[in-house]
């Protein structure tokens, strides 16, 4: 069966390629999109916006998160429930952080802290 489907995978590489030469195919050209993936994390980045083009710096907003929630609820479990329970919602750092493009303003990105 391995013999079988090796053949064809063969046949089937050398037939597109004389397809490709008969058809005059051969000398056109693919176009590639490269994508370039650096680790966003929780501070401005350089990157080029992918809606408008530009080379920018994020703008960066802190929006709550799960991370946010789960540690007020674990706040008001051993006592904390006057107001104590609220401090997760006024540290930057317990919230996820989107980057926005400062150019065309959309949502570039959004780091979650869980």
């Amino acid at each position: 069966m391995k013999i079988i489907q090796n053949i064809l995978e063969i046949c089937n590489k050398h037939f597109c390629f004389r397809c490709e030469i008969k058809m005059g195919r051969r000398n056109r050209q693919k176009n590639t999109v490269v994508v370039v993936v650096q680790e966003q994390g929780f501070v401005p980045i350089r990157m080029v916006c992918p809606y408008c083009h530009s080379k920018v710096l994020t703008e960066i907003r802190y929006k709550d998160g799960l991370l946010t929630y789960i540690l007020c609820c674990g706040l008001v479990l051993f006592g904390c429930w006057l107001g104590c329970c609220l401090i997760p919602f006024c540290v930057p750092s317990l919230k996820d952080v989107e980057h926005y493009c400062p150019e065309c303003g959309e949502l570039i990105y959004t780091t979650f802290r869980i």
